[in-house]
């Protein structure tokens, strides 16, 4: 029997994740341009424990040594965090020369994980129980969650009559693909000295949009999102952004599952070698166990729910440095709905001719201290920009905590 596969699939499953925090000009449209055509995508990963070695080697399936594991362990705390993802966007702004205003329409694609965990999920799921014979392994105010979802927006930008302030917002329809949402309350396993029994107490909610229709296009649920901001000048060449992004919610049908279990049991006659071999698929040999999920499951239904998806608040002051057109920025960020603290940064900005360098800097979200670069080359109506907040980490393949990286292109016409 595998135990602790149960466990982990109902209880905090480990997948990697955190995400850019560069400033991007939203929405900007060449003056003598009434098109703009413009694709972008992005990926991140950042915890504030889980390496991107174990990261890599886990998500290609590898073989996680001992140094590996050892090096995450030295920096666990009781608490620890990871979120990573990827995001597509398509954006075409179309501004007619009748008007002042831009219409915005917008296409994306987001996929998200999201995780708290404890000192002892990360030892348990790596390392098995035998390190916790005799003893209790806490497993408290854990959390997982991934979500898949589709955005289609419309909306508007524009400036004010001095041309001081520029403004945006975006109402999107959200079309919910999967998502797996599993939250711990009081969650503990004792394993006996001699490995014979476990006694698992469990307070936990699992909450999962209706497996059977996972084709590519199928939508388990729909919900509503913002995005808006404007940028005024405040004076002494200061410029003021404001701004919030795809905040909202996605209700998930009536055909999804949700499993509240708040109990205590005891498992006997199990061997501890055995808990751990994940040989085999947690989803043919233990879910479609009846007599062995059905310890864990004391109320199961089929019912809706709604789950909110993670925005973000931005608010951030730029200015021009008084060399060669240079410009600084310093900001906060804030992450909606997500295990994140608030993110502090600085950028250098140097144009040169059609390019423009960056120097990125930035502390908190789901990591520390890291450092990154960006580039935007601008000629004839195209614009391309890169981009990584987390070069820093990268380039540390031993102990870098956080990765990610930054791409688009767009066309003015």
């Amino acid at each position: 029997m595998r135990l602790f596969s149960i466990f982990m699939l109902l209880c905090c499953s480990l997948h990697s994740l955190a995400q850019t925090s560069g400033i991007r000009n939203e929405f900007h449209l060449a003056a003598d341009a009434e098109h703009q055509l413009t694709f972008s995508g992005e990926y991140y990963f950042a915890s504030t424990a889980l390496t991107n070695r174990i990261a890599g080697d886990y998500f290609l399936h590898r073989f996680i040594t001992n140094e590996t594991k050892n090096t995450v362990s030295s920096s666990l705390q009781s608490t620890n965090r990871y979120f990573a993802g990827f995001n597509g966007t398509f954006e075409y702004l179309y501004r007619p020369d009748s008007c002042r205003l831009n219409y915005i329409f917008t296409l994306q694609h987001h996929y998200f994980t999201d995780s708290q965990f404890s000192d002892d999920l990360f030892e348990l799921y790596f390392r098995g129980n035998k390190g916790f014979s005799g003893a209790t392994a806490t497993l408290d105010a854990s959390n997982f969650r991934s979500l898949l979802y589709y955005q289609a927006g419309f909306g508007v930008s524009g400036s004010s009559l001095s041309g001081q302030t520029n403004w945006y917002a975006i109402g999107s329809l959200l079309l919910g693909h999967d998502v797996l949402d599993i939250q711990t309350d009081k969650t503990r396993l004792y394993t006996s000295p001699d490995g014979e029994f476990i006694d698992a107490d469990l307070d936990l909610m699992f909450r999962q949009s209706d497996s059977t229709a996972n084709n590519p296009g199928a939508v388990n649920g729909t919900g509503f999102g913002m995005t808006a901001g404007f940028a005024t000048h405040i004076g002494w060449k200061t410029a003021l952004h404001v701004g919030v992004r795809n905040l909202g919610f996605i209700h998930f049908f009536d055909r999804s599952s949700v499993v509240r279990s708040d109990t205590s049991l005891r498992f006997e006659g199990i061997e501890v070698s055995d808990l751990f071999n994940f040989g085999d698929s947690v989803s043919s040999t233990v879910i479609n166990d009846s007599a062995i999920v059905q310890q864990f499951l004391s109320d199961r239904r089929k019912e809706g729910f709604t789950i909110y998806t993670p925005g973000q608040i931005d608010l951030w002051l730029e200015r021009p440095t008084g060399f060669h057109q240079s410009t600084v920025a310093i900001g906060m960020r804030q992450l909606i709905s997500a295990n994140a603290r608030p993110i502090s940064w600085c950028q250098l900005s140097y144009p040169v001719g059609a390019h423009t360098f960056r120097l990125h800097g930035q502390y908190g979200g789901y990591t520390e201290f890291t450092a990154g670069i960006g580039y935007e080359y601008e000629r004839a109506g195209w614009k391309m920009a890169l981009s990584s907040d987390y070069l820093s980490a990268w380039l540390n393949s031993t102990k870098g905590r956080s990765q990610g990286a930054f791409v688009s292109l767009s066309k003015s016409f």
